[in-house]
């Protein structure tokens, strides 16, 4: 019975972190940018990912990658963009 109640709590998670984005997006009269992106794929993989090992659907080394994945995404870009030349120098 708790693992029920943990998928329906993540699967709320899903469309609660849309609903923040556009909201916070709207009040600050701003366009999507890189951290909202980099919110709303935490906000939607990870509670997939979850409902999908509780249900078994995917192995454990299955999820340790994506999670992995997600983590390499999010901190591959905390020293902001980059701000190379677009030369390559």
């Amino acid at each position: 019975m708790a693992v029920f109640w943990i998928e329906v709590i993540a699967a709320l998670t899903i469309p609660f972190c849309f609903g923040a984005v556009v909201v916070e997006r709207i009040y600050n009269k701003k366009g999507l940018g890189l951290r909202s992106i980099q919110f709303l794929a935490l906000g939607t993989v990870m509670p997939i990912v979850l409902i999908l090992a509780l249900e078994s659907v995917l192995a454990g080394e299955a999820v340790a990658a994506i999670v992995g994945g997600v983590v390499g995404y999010l901190f591959a870009s905390v020293g902001g963009p980059s701000k190379n030349n677009s030369d390559g120098k």
